[in-house]
């Protein structure tokens, strides 16, 4: 079966948002019919598909950009609801506030080592921020 390039590259989101949503629990397992969660491995494939945008930025068409740019937005809500489920309640006796972002004079976050401007959702008392290569972090 031949597939033209346009064709191999939706198959890739899709293997990939499907992997993590599978991670994130949203999918039952087709081999055990369970749904678990790995954050972890949620949070690889979301890098995966980062990176992907990242290094094929510009060689892609219309169609293209906006089913990378939607599913990366749908897997990143979803992580959020998936790690607020995930972390347990926070203690007020150790938990220390996280750091304030850095921000430069105009009142905008200052961009990192690889000209990323952070991003920060919130989800109760879970944060998670969105910068650099190792994209996303959960506070």
């Amino acid at each position: 079966m031949n597939m033209t390039d346009a064709q191999l590259f939706s198959h890739l989101l899709a293997m990939l948002g499907t992997a993590a949503m599978q991670a994130m629990g949203k999918i039952v397992h087709p081999l055990t019919g369970k749904s678990e969660v790995d954050i972890e491995q949620a949070r690889f494939s979301i890098d995966m598909l980062e990176m992907l945008d990242r290094k094929t930025r510009g060689n892609r068409e219309d169609r293209e950009n906006a089913a990378l740019a939607n599913l990366l937005t749908n897997l990143r809500l979803n992580f959020v609801e998936t790690a607020a489920e995930k972390k347990p309640a926070a203690d007020p006796t150790t938990d220390a506030p996280a750091p304030a972002a850095e921000e430069n004079p105009g009142g905008r976050k200052a961009p990192d080592a690889h000209g990323a401007v952070p991003a920060e959702i919130r989800s109760g008392s879970v944060a998670v921020v969105f910068s650099g290569p190792n994209r996303i972090h959960t506070r």
